[in-house]
């Protein structure tokens, strides 16, 4: 247990709490709720997943790599007796597998009371863009539209175990490299060009700016989504966990840059108070996922452990619109078959209609898009 953590448990009503004391963070919760954790076999998500073990939560690790997925779950395991730790397998940056994750989780029968979205990949190792199994650019395609699938599939049973239990939570993991007015990113990067999505027009790519328009489409995603669920007990918010160069971010980049980047701009950074641990990232997270204080909370964005303002950028509301549309053209499936992943001029034909045809059973959830993979749907130029 990690030595600034005090937890004291008690029983009523039938249920048992776990009152946990993280410095000045009291973090209250029941014991035995559902977490996905996507990339979770290292970094900041495993040091997330060992946490809400200690809590007492259910934790899937969904992970890309298996054998690394299941080495997490094992060291969980080991330093914890009664962890209820699992692996899962997710590649978010093919759509195929992500629907397959979501009917492997729906098939275990169990609810869902907090999602971190927090797997992500930033590749610096050339010029040369390189491209998801669907045809999307790597990092947009990993980082926010595999994201955006999985959240989208998973709604309803955030919802259900909202209505359940009070609240169900969602957590994105984001960048301060996002906002392009910084000092590190000015004329670096350039504004999101939603016809240039996934910098496919010739001189445009490179791996900084691709990794800042995936951070940017988190934080819109968290605003967007907020609103569309926020009458449904779901929680939205999304964080910058700080600067932290120990984690496997940049397993893309060289072997000299990779050095660079982990042990000399490291320790360069900690000396000027900039770059932050694992842990301190770790506990942002959880500040988010956990937290008391953020009970009820949603549509925000945290630095530094408290709320904080993100990009302009971010905050323009027509992109919110914009984007959320092209994620649903990107996405939604039909027949599990992608949607063409260029030549949409989103300009032209937003914003796009969509008619759902519900069971008879069912409800059509009011997101602008269909939940339940269960329901057929088309779109309408």
């Amino acid at each position: 247990m990690p030595s600034n953590m005090s937890i004291e448990i008690t029983c009523h009503e039938e249920k048992v709490t776990v009152i946990c004391q993280r410095g000045n963070q009291n973090m209250a919760q029941l014991i035995g709720r559902v977490a996905i954790v996507t990339g979770a076999n290292c970094g900041l998500g495993f040091e997330v997943a060992k946490r809400l073990c200690y809590l007492g939560h259910d934790v899937i690790l969904a992970c890309r790599n298996e054998e690394r997925g299941r080495c997490a779950v094992e060291n969980i395991c080991n330093e914890q007796n009664n962890a209820l730790a699992s692996y899962m397998n997710l590649d978010l940056a093919d759509i195929s597998s992500v629907h397959k994750f979501v009917d492997e989780f729906h098939e275990t029968g169990k609810p869902l009371d907090l999602l971190i979205n927090n797997a992500a990949v930033f590749d610096n190792s050339g010029e040369e863009r390189k491209l998801t199994k669907d045809g999307f650019e790597l990092t947009m395609g990993t980082n926010h539209l595999g994201h955006f699938l999985l959240t989208i599939l998973l709604l309803e049973d955030l919802e259900n175990s909202a209505a359940l239990n009070g609240e169900s939570r969602i957590v994105n993991v984001t960048s301060l490299l996002h906002d392009t007015q910084i000092k590190h990113m000015k004329d670096r990067a350039k504004p999101l060009d939603m016809n240039n999505f996934f910098l496919e027009k010739p001189n445009t790519y490179n791996g900084l700016q691709a990794y800042k328009n995936s951070k940017l489409a988190n934080v819109i995603f968290t605003y967007e989504l907020a609103e569309r669920v926020r009458n449904k007990n779901i929680t939205v918010n999304c964080l910058c966990p700080g600067f932290i160069p120990k984690t496997n971010l940049g397993r893309d980049v060289s072997g000299a840059k990779r050095f660079f980047l982990n042990y000399v701009l490291y320790y360069f950074l900690r000396y000027l108070n900039i770059a932050k641990t694992i842990d301190e990232g770790a506990e942002a997270i959880m500040d988010c996922a956990v937290g008391e204080k953020l009970k009820g909370v949603t549509g925000k964005f945290f630095r530094d452990r408290e709320e904080a303002h993100s990009s302009l950028e971010s905050m323009d509301k027509s992109l919110r619109t914009e984007l959320w549309d092209a994620s649903v053209l990107y996405c939604y499936l039909e027949g599990k078959v992608p949607l063409p992943t260029v030549g949409l001029k989103f300009s032209d034909n937003l914003p796009v209609k969509i008619s759902v045809t519900p069971s008879p059973d069912e409800e059509t959830p009011d997101l602008g898009i269909k939940s339940s993979p269960k329901n057929h749907s088309k779109l309408e130029a």
